[in-house]
């Protein structure tokens, strides 16, 4: 497939919400989807994201744009028709507030007059009302494009510095080079009908193009047309929320990601642990508070336990893991990290096993898929345990290892959250699934 280049970079949010007109998780043009404050943005198709920020609430509308013209995209929320911008991809409060449209519409952002600085289009139906300045106000000038029930997607599709329109039918672009009324003036074919889209200048040749992603991949085109992609991204997991924006003014987009950052992820799917402390844990059936409350019993475990056939012991790999991750101990927790310097959960259970002589996926809910199902009281040392948010295995947010039982408490080895160190402890069960994971 062309030229590929693989990268892992892994993050945890929430599943992407659909915005009415556009595809879901739309990124760079429309709304972003998602919820969460935190923000995690990568330069480049590198391992590790290296800017962090929150900024607004958990459930606002969140856009990406060139707010000052400075080339470099940053992040504004809505609230009802209030827009709050951002100019700079740090934490902190918002430096412009103007109001446009009204509250819920489907709003676009792109740059539409080649200034430089991007502002709005409020979409009704298949007519755009366009603003050119980031003020309160009626807009500049309507047009009309494509059908009512279009996704619509926006870029410079022909590198002249002016955003436009493309209209999206199954697998088909319909491109517009103008703002203006009009007929396509290019279309072309790319992905599959069911894909999510992503718009950007990969390559930092000034023309936007296509990416479609099919779960944690993402497949990138560096010019319009049909065929096989240029570059082939590993990026975050499945249920991410993405973004897309050049986030240091170097020309060429880029991923990021929104995540949810609470105490108890909601399905987000996040290597972050919550308050994990075995105190709080929860309650004993005898009612004694010892953090060993029982793991939570859903239909999709009650399913695994009517099937349930304790799995043949493992043959080695697991004490090999555990041995090696044990000498982890005391190195940091880093998000996204698989190693030697820093690791979240699921990159220190890969690293394990992968000196064990098995290729484990990276991320939490893929090493469950590839792992055996075994109950809590048949665990051996070294098989995983993961933790949900909701009892399903959708909802896995973190995994460790089963270690071994020490003063009557059982043990893990994990990595654990932002500002730890890999370390061995008593088994927290807040939000444990019943089974766990074994490699044969």
């Amino acid at each position: 497939m062309g030229r590929r280049i693989r990268a892992l970079v892994a993050a945890g949010l929430v599943a992407a919400s659909t915005v009415v007109g556009l595809p879901a998780a739309a990124a760079k043009g429309g709304e972003v989807g998602g919820s969460g404050a935190g923000y995690y943005l990568s330069d480049t198709f590198s391992p590790l994201a290296n800017v962090e920020l929150s900024y607004g609430g958990a459930s606002d509308d969140v856009f990406v744009g060139d707010w000052d013209g400075d080339g470099v995209d940053t992040l504004a929320y809505r609230r009802g028709n209030t827009f709050y911008v951002r100019n700079t991809n740090t934490t902190g409060p918002h430096e412009l507030t103007f109001s446009y449209g009204r509250a819920g519409e489907t709003v676009l952002v792109g740059d539409w007059d080649g200034d430089g600085v991007d502002t709005l289009a409020v979409r009704r139906g298949n007519l755009f009302h366009v603003k050119n300045t980031l003020v309160s106000g009626v807009a500049d000038h309507v047009i009309a494009y494509g059908r009512v029930g279009d996704t619509v997607l926006v870029g410079d599709w022909d590198a002249d510095a002016q955003d436009t329109f493309a209209v999206r039918r199954g697998r088909d672009y319909h491109v517009r080079n103008s703002m203006t009324s009009g007929p396509a003036d290019k279309v072309a074919a790319y992905g599959r009908p069911e894909d999510e889209v992503y718009v950007g200048d990969w390559d930092g040749d000034g023309e936007d193009t296509f990416t479609v992603r099919r779960g944690s991949v993402y497949y990138v085109a560096n010019a319009i047309r049909a065929g096989e992609a240029d570059l082939e991204v590993v990026y975050g997991r499945a249920t991410d929320t993405t973004l897309v924006g050049d986030w240091n003014g170097d020309g060429v987009d880029s991923l990021g990601v929104r995540r949810l950052e609470e105490p108890a992820p909601t399905g987000s799917g996040s290597d972050v642990v919550p308050d994990d402390d075995p105190v709080l844990a929860g309650l004993e059936e005898d009612g004694k508070n010892t953090g060993t409350a029982p793991p939570v019993v859903t239909d999709e475990m009650s399913r695994i336990a009517a099937s349930y056939v304790p799995p043949a012991p493992s043959r080695g790999a697991g004490l090999t893991a555990l041995a090696w991750a044990r000498t982890q101990i005391g190195i940091p927790y880093v998000w996204a990290g698989t190693g030697p310097d820093g690791y979240d959960c699921s990159g220190l259970t890969m690293r394990a096993y992968e000196r064990a002589g098995v290729k484990l996926p990276r991320t939490t809910r893929d090493q469950w898929t590839a792992t055996t199902r075994v109950a809590l009281d048949d665990l051996q040392p070294g098989d995983l345990m993961f933790w949900s948010s909701n009892g399903q295995p959708n909802g896995i947010y973190h995994v460790a290892i089963y270690s071994d039982v020490s003063n009557g408490s059982k043990m893990r080895v994990h990595a654990p959250s932002k500002d730890k160190t890999v370390e061995e402890v008593p088994v927290w069960s807040g939000n444990l699934l019943p089974y766990g994971g074994r490699i044969g």
